[in-house]
């Protein structure tokens, strides 16, 4: 932090030699001490209202803009400090004045620890809290519906209040700030490089209404896990250089996706459909092996938009028509070390190549075979940004792509310009096309005869009984089903002797895991535990099996025999939360709360997928307002509630 501050009046350094002569701006028409004897400086704004300013040095402060919520320049260090309270109205010159709005920069740099400003407040102008080092937390009054560019950046803000009425909230609102959680309010309609930078961010709620978000939460905020976006989102970019990012599900509403690179953990990304644009997963710093682009509607392949060294598999949308130069990037590349194939089936439509879309597929190493499908019975059209002629092209592709095309078309690539580069590797096939989501790998190897280690595009080339049909290409696009165990319903009964653990989950069998040690075998959804001690804590897992098939593993679940006054033993039916209102519509409170602010909290919903995250607080709850309806699991340090959202 003392680095950001340093390099923070560097830059003021700079910008004060440069604009010394700058003539003083207008910054503030009057200033009044409050009850406690603070000076506060007031800038009239109608006849009526004022907005809380600070007061200008001609030497030193740099103000541009005709605007007092909209300056452009950095002040220096403002002189507020302490525990400050703003009134609701202030008197001047004989003249009642009501405080309705706070100025851009007006605690801008400050060492203040508090701020407690009037109920009428409605507008907050540009930087006003930024690099604030001593202020913590941070409650808006609910009649703000403005919100300035910057104005809690680089700020040591962990909390901060929003109302439900705010509809503008200005670029780059919290970015590089200290904020653990961050709740949208409901009225906002677009984000713009929100929460960039944000290395404690660890919540993020997100309303329905939603439709943009711009850079939203970039460049570093490893604690952010878990996203929810909403249904009526529209655009959505910047999550790139996001190293704590685990999972994405993209709504059916969602039309562009971008920025999505640089997420080291990012195993897991799902389309729900109608997505036009894709730009976003360009790098070989995710963990996706497997993607599946069919529900989308996408029609341009552009460049390097799925550039990954440790993509497996993509399945390709049917609306796909063009494919731009370098588009596959370094597929298959350097992050895969074992034998495998890297598939690419293109549908019938893709008429136009570029004639470097294939570098680096695949790439690096010799055990990575490529296999291109092409379903169109006519060679797609081969360009090039130099419109070089087709004779002149001496592009020859790796010897390790094998090329399918239909059968009887085989000719007609040969005799291409460009395809004929690929002979002697391309077979003409009659192609069939198998949909498997339902199989776990074993049943997959029993009903198909090979058994896939992940989900993605398996080619099998199966003989023709003569030699007057061509082989036949069976094309299975295989996104692999695994038994799941419903968190919510996990139970423990404690009778003085044993743990009794119930669940419920799709299990034929089920392996119990202890301390993350295997356990035993069981038939049923119980298990019980005699090997208990009081005061030891000890955390079970359960997976479950189906056709010989293993499963997902249940959330983690730990629990501690308590002791009473009198050292004997209690009963309990779990640890469970007290929550209200439940069902709840807006926020979830806790009966005790004061005891459990600012401890981690996770929401997972009925297939035990984190929802929310965050810290808790005693005074607002937790914002469930952006959930789906349906019942949800609140994990809080041992404990367990659960709770309907309506």
């Amino acid at each position: 932090m003392k680095t950001k501050h340093i390099l923070s009046a560097i830059l003021l350094t700079a910008s004060l030699a440069a604009f010394a002569q700058t003539p003083a701006p207008h910054t503030f028409d009057f200033a009044v001490p409050n009850s406690k004897g603070d000076t506060i400086y007031y800038l009239i704004t109608s006849p009526q209202t004022v907005a809380v300013s600070f007061r200008c040095d001609s030497v030193s402060t740099i103000i541009k803009g005709d605007h007092y919520l909209s300056w452009g320049k950095l002040p220096p260090r403002n002189l507020y400090q302490g525990n400050l309270v703003v009134p609701d109205k202030v008197t001047w010159q004989s003249v009642e004045y009501r405080v309705t709005a706070v100025a851009a920069f007006a605690f801008w740099n400050t060492s203040v620890e508090s701020v407690s400003l009037p109920a009428d407040i409605d507008s907050i102008g540009n930087y006003n809290f930024t690099a604030c080092s001593g202020l913590k937390k941070l409650t808006l009054p609910d009649s703000v519906r403005y919100i300035g560019d910057r104005c809690f950046q680089s700020a040591d803000l962990e909390e901060v209040h929003l109302g439900d009425l705010v509809s503008h909230l200005g670029e780059g609102a919290f970015s590089g700030s200290a904020i653990r959680r961050f709740v949208c309010p409901p009225l906002v309609k677009k984000i713009e490089q929100c929460c960039g930078s944000c290395q404690n961010l660890s919540e993020v709620i997100l309303p329905e209404g939603l439709d943009t978000i711009i850079y939203g939460f970039n460049s570093g905020t490893p604690s952010l896990k878990y996203i929810r976006f909403p249904s009526t989102l529209v655009h959505v970019s910047g999550f790139g250089q996001n190293s704590g990012l685990r999972e994405v599900v993209f709504p059916a509403s969602v039309r562009t996706v971008s920025g999505f690179s640089g997420c080291p953990y990012l195993s897991s990304v799902e389309f729900l459909g109608g997505t036009d644009s894709i730009s976003a997963f360009g790098t070989s710093d995710t963990s996706l092996l497997f993607l599946d682009l069919s529900p989308t509607r996408m029609r341009v392949w552009t460049k390097n938009s799925l550039y990954n060294e440790k993509m497996r598999s993509i399945i390709l949308p049917q609306s796909l028509k063009k494919i731009n130069r370098s588009a596959t990037g370094f597929l298959g590349g350097q992050g895969i070390s074992e034998i495998t194939n890297i598939s690419l089936v293109l549908p019938e439509k893709v008429d136009s190549i570029h004639v470097n879309a294939w570098v680096n597929f695949p790439a690096y190493h010799e055990h990575v075979k490529g296999e291109l499908v092409l379903k169109s019975v006519g060679p797609p059209t081969i360009y090039d940004e130099f419109k070089l002629k087709n004779d002149t092209i001496n592009y020859k592709p790796y010897s390790n792509i094998q090329v399918y095309v239909p059968c009887g078309s085989l000719e007609v690539y040969k005799s291409d310009p460009w395809w004929r580069y690929f002979y002697p590797n391309i077979r003409e096939v009659d192609m069939e096309e198998t949909w498997v989501d339902s199989l776990c790998e074993y049943q997959v190897q029993a009903k198909y005869g090979f058994l896939p280690d992940k989900s993605g595009v398996y080619n099998v080339v199966r003989p023709a009984a003569d030699s007057l049909h061509c082989d036949t290409l069976s094309i299975y696009y295989i996104n692999l089903y695994k038994a799941k165990i419903n968190d919510t319903s996990i139970n423990v009964y404690d009778d003085g002797t044993a743990f009794e653990w119930t669940w419920e989950g799709e299990g034929e069998e089920y392996e119990v895991l202890r301390n993350g040690d295997f356990v035993t075998m069981v038939k049923e959804p119980y298990y019980r535990d005699t090997a208990v001690e009081t005061g030891v804590q000890y955390c079970y897992n359960f997976i479950p099996y189906l056709n010989g098939c293993r499963g997902e593993t249940s959330m983690t679940n730990c629990y501690t025999r308590v002791q009473d006054d009198s050292s004997s033993v209690k009963t309990i039916q779990k640890h469970m939360l007290s929550l209200y209102p439940n069902p709840a519509k807006k926020s979830l409170f806790l009966t005790t709360g004061e005891r459990y602010d600012d401890q981690p909290y996770e929401v997972t919903d009925v297939t035990g997928r984190i929802v929310l995250q965050g810290r808790y607080s005693a005074a607002e709850g937790i914002r469930v307002s952006g959930l789906a309806k349906g019942i949800y699991l609140l994990r809080l340090e041992n404990r367990y509630g659960r709770f309907v959202k309506e």
